[in-house]
């Protein structure tokens, strides 16, 4: 129950994502400072993120899902998670993330680290 309860807290929002994201891997990723990743992720606008830092934390071998570490202006720490197919980005705060995580019991923090099972 305490799993499905921090799963269900550590979603804030979904919505649907400007295509020139849809094929940008970390090596694009990687070209792009992190206030404009923040933009083609969408969190600009809909987090009110200015993004300040910003780290490719991999990809999903079996769903080719993306995801990236944002750190926002304001002190926040983002992860969003570019969904494929579909366009679609999932945000978690990374506070709500780490706590599920140390409730499973797990010491590795969940965002600015490329994840476990993930690859390039």
């Amino acid at each position: 129950m305490l799993k499905a309860k921090w799963a269900l807290l550590a979603v804030i929002v979904l919505w649907p994502l400007h295509a020139m994201a849809v094929d940008m891997g970390p090596d694009e990723a990687a070209k792009r400072n992190p206030g404009e990743l923040g933009r083609l992720l969408g969190l600009d606008k809909n987090q009110n993120c200015i993004g300040t830092r910003a780290f490719y934390s991999g990809r999903d071998p079996k769903t080719g899902d993306m995801y990236f570490s944002v750190r926002c202006s304001d002190g926040r720490d983002l992860m969003a998670t570019l969904q494929a197919p579909g366009n679609t980005v999932r945000v978690s705060d990374c506070k709500v993330l780490d706590a599920a995580r140390r409730a499973a019991g797990k010491t590795t923090p969940s965002c600015f680290v490329f994840l476990e099972g993930a690859v390039p």
